[in-house]
């Protein structure tokens, strides 16, 4: 693939990849005269968000149509068909958390493109991810030595994993913390708390459940350019995805028991409440309603003085009527 005309003011990041190991990070400068070996692989690092980018995607000839389409797409949509093959170029779709500079794990999800043609890695995101900042920084620090475009990959989905996991352990301790509170009833957390973890946990699983369909195609169809080593890699993160989303689907149905529970407890709540309103209504009620017999007061109103009993039959009729009412329309 041709990357002298990549442009290089949407270019985050390029490493060149050697068989030893010993690659070296290639700067936007330099990128339009280097030459490539046989042996010799390039990542490149973009950003999506620069139309710049976005115009050279469009315009290259070294990408297959089909893949030129779907880049072109809504990138906000989440795609089941996380896998497109196109001759010898791959397009895989990789969800990732957005990177938060002033937060340790950011929960909001988005898309990064990982396309291979040839010896070219390209990784396309629209907003800064969490793993890609994490690789790059290993990488430049040395502590990690791609050898291929397959450990780059391997080592993005470990890394992702790695996230995944941590959040997911947060869902789950939060969890815990909610069942002893809402199980001992003392005092109920706000009414959203649980909705927001439902939303959380379903919109993990709803990104990456469609990834295992990537990582089985990849498993049983090894390409080119990963190794025995780098296919052992990704068969093992694919059981283990599988084991995450599980585990999400069970935190997702953990919350909505609980949320049942806490509204159990509302409604106990709500009902005892009554119930005391309820005994201190029958309590009073005699006392209420002699009170208002006694204080009425129809010697100084005209038309009524002398009409105790007339209005005393006019309230017990009034009560019958509605007491057979309510008895009609099967309220009591």
């Amino acid at each position: 693939m041709d990357i002298s005309k990549i442009p290089t003011s949407g270019l985050m990041f390029s490493w060149l990849i050697s068989p030893d190991g010993n690659g070296t990070e290639i700067k936007a400068g330099e990128i339009h005269s280097l030459v490539l070996q046989e042996s010799e692989s390039i990542w490149l690092h973009l950003n999506y968000a620069n139309t710049q980018v976005q115009s050279w995607l469009k315009s290259s000839h070294q990408l297959p149509d089909d893949i030129v389409e779907i880049l072109q797409e809504d990138v906000a949509r989440v795609r089941q068909k996380t896998f497109t093959k196109e001759g010898s170029a791959h397009l895989i779709f990789f969800s990732d958390f957005i990177k938060e500079f002033n937060e340790k794990y950011a929960d909001e999800i988005v898309t990064l493109w990982v396309i291979r043609v040839g010896n070219v890695l390209i990784t396309l995101r629209p907003h800064p991810v969490e793993s890609i900042d994490k690789l790059r920084g290993m990488i430049s620090m040395g502590r990690f030595r791609p050898k291929n475009i397959g450990d780059i990959y391997s080592y993005m989905l470990d890394l992702r994993e790695d996230m995944l996991h941590a959040q997911a352990n947060i869902l789950m301790d939060r969890m815990d913390q909610l069942e002893e509170v809402i199980i001992r009833g003392e005092t109920l957390p706000e009414h959203e708390t649980l909705g927001r973890i439902r939303i959380k946990c379903n919109r993990m699983r709803r990104y990456f459940s469609p990834e295992l369909t990537a990582l089985n195609h990849l498993t049983r169809n090894k390409p080119d350019w990963m190794t025995d080593e780098n296919h052992h890699e990704v068969l093992e993160f694919s059981e283990k995805l599988s084991v995450l989303v599980q585990e999400l689907d069970h935190l997702y149905e953990r919350a909505k028991v609980l949320q049942d529970e806490q509204s159990a407890h509302i409604a106990q709540f709500n009902a005892n409440n009554l119930q005391v309103l309820s005994i201190m209504t029958v309590i009073f009620l005699p006392m209420t309603l002699l009170s208002g017999i006694m204080g009425m007061n129809m010697e100084d109103l005209p038309g009524l003085k002398g009409s105790f009993y007339e209005v005393m039959f006019l309230m017990i009729a009034a009560g019958i009527s509605m007491f057979a009412y309510l008895r009609i329309k099967k309220i009591i």
